[in-house]
């Protein structure tokens, strides 16, 4: 009996912790912010504790405690191990046996968690800051049984460059992915942002011509013309620009970002008054103030940069921008875009070309995209490489906006049948669609005339209706075009 007792305890212990790794992450890392909040909720009401302070302590217990269940639940299972051992009379390395029998086990569970829906987090050092992903209070946090620090993906160039690096380190020519998935930004106070949206992008790599950038803006437009939109225009910038010039001006880091700020906003007002606090060459200074001007003529603004820096890199940065212009030409597309010197990246982790797509009836971009060339070297791979997204949800608000959605035709056939004729329907509806002929079923109420099925019908746009009535007679009631 006492050996029956140990199985079935043992047995119902496994099954707990198989149970619990089975929960994906975001519902085990929920449950564990419950149970913690509604523990500490009661205890601060019975000592009277201000709960100001609440959520903050919840998010700072919550790593600890999970960490000390995890290793609390293993050695319940080491003891009932140890106890089992016993009645067979193992008694030599009782212990070492029963921590090799956990040890195998939790190796195991890992594995299994590998194929549990919803455990597919990135690491939080995938999007550090030295990669200039989004910033550290805007992502979603969790950690796992290794107290390891695991984020909801916000961003999905820097996941798609490590997977390059690992699984794709000896290929040297052309690469190309594209992929749908969902991004997660936390947006705090922002109310009506989205926190959750789905993307669309694609990404080329081992690639670093012009000729690429110039496919993927192609590539981008060619999708939105694609959707329906018809205006729309994509700004182009390049990402090195706005680098090089600060360089040359010797500006600090926190000039930089105010003037940043001043020039995303196109507040030239503001850009003047701060580059007369600062000493800065004449030249340097007119072409900050001018920069988001200068959207009209490529050649006409590259000249006006050229004259006023000395810089190499402003230099490539323009020839690169120009070439582009080129190219985009031949493809027919230089109408959907504007270059616009001014024009910044959001992510550091840019280099190059950088552009966002917008239309009218949405403020966000539908789209956007840039060159990366040197994130994927930070996970161990030289690899060139440019990408594109577009915001699925952005694009369905634009189009939305615009009229774009109209009403879609349900076509093929309805077919209308009283019960007392069900079976000759059923073999009617699969003979109809064994033929290729697409039938929708629909049961005639006793309460309604046949007539509310044609209108029906007709407002669904079926192509025709077929009424077989209670003596098996088929109707056409209305007639397939």
């Amino acid at each position: 009996m006492k050996k029956i007792i140990n199985y079935i305890l043992l047995i119902l212990w496994l099954f707990l912790i198989f149970y619990l790794s089975s929960e994906t992450g975001s519902v085990s890392g929920a449950n564990s912010n419950t149970i913690i909040y509604n523990t500490l909720n009661v205890i601060y009401n019975i000592f009277n504790i201000s709960k100001d302070n609440l959520l903050n302590t919840v998010d700072k217990i919550v790593p600890i405690l999970r960490e000390c269940m995890h290793s609390l639940e293993y050695f319940v299972l080491a003891i009932l191990i140890m106890n089992l051992l016993r009645i067979y009379n193992v008694k030599s390395n009782l212990l070492f046996i029963s921590v090799g029998l956990c040890f195998i086990y939790s190796a195991t569970d890992e594995i299994h968690q590998l194929f549990v829906v919803g455990r597919t987090f990135e690491y939080f050092d995938i999007f550090n800051k030295e990669r200039g992903t989004a910033a550290s209070n805007e992502m979603f946090k969790f950690f796992d049984r290794g107290n390891n620090t695991l984020v909801l993906r916000p961003d999905m160039t820097p996941a798609i460059a490590r997977c390059v690096a690992k699984y794709f380190r000896e290929e040297t020519e052309q690469m190309r992915f594209c992929y749908t998935a969902q991004t997660f930004v936390s947006t705090g106070q922002y109310k009506g942002k989205l926190q959750e949206v789905t993307q669309v992008g694609a990404e080329l790599f081992m690639d670093d011509s012009s000729d690429a950038d110039a496919e993927m803006l192609a590539l981008t437009i060619e999708c939105l013309l694609e959707s329906g939109l018809k205006e729309f225009q994509i700004e182009v910038g390049h990402a090195d620009l706005f680098r090089a010039l600060v360089e040359e001006a010797g500006f600090e880091e926190e000039t930089i970002e105010t003037l940043r700020d001043l020039i995303e906003s196109k507040n030239f007002f503001g850009v003047e008054e701060l580059l007369g606090k600062l000493t800065v060459q004449q030249g340097l200074k007119e072409v900050f103030v001018k920069l988001p001007e200068l959207l009209e003529n490529l050649k006409e603004a590259a000249d006006f940069v050229r004259a006023r820096s000395k810089s190499e890199r402003v230099y490539k940065a323009l020839e690169r921008l120009e070439k582009l212009e080129e190219i985009l030409k031949i493809y027919g597309l230089e109408d959907y875009v504007t270059i616009d010197l001014s024009m910044l990246s959001h992510y550091s982790y840019y280099t190059g070309v950088v552009f966002r797509a917008y239309t009218y009836g949405n403020g966000e971009a539908i789209a956007s995209g840039g060159r990366y060339d040197g994130l994927v070297a930070q996970f161990g791979k030289e690899a060139p490489a440019i990408g594109l997204v577009i915001v699925l949800d952005q694009l369905m608000i634009a189009m939305e906006r615009q009229k774009l959605f109209g009403e879609t035709a349900l076509g093929g056939t309805l077919l209308v049948y009283p019960k007392e004729v069900r079976a000759q329907a059923l073999q009617e509806a699969k003979k109809m669609r064994e033929g290729g002929q697409v039938v929708q079923m629909m049961r005639k109420s006793s309460k309604k005339e046949i007539e509310e099925y044609v209108a029906y019908a007709k407002r669904n746009g079926n192509d025709s209706l077929i009424y077989l009535t209670k003596d098996g007679e088929k109707q056409q009631m209305i007639e397939a075009k």
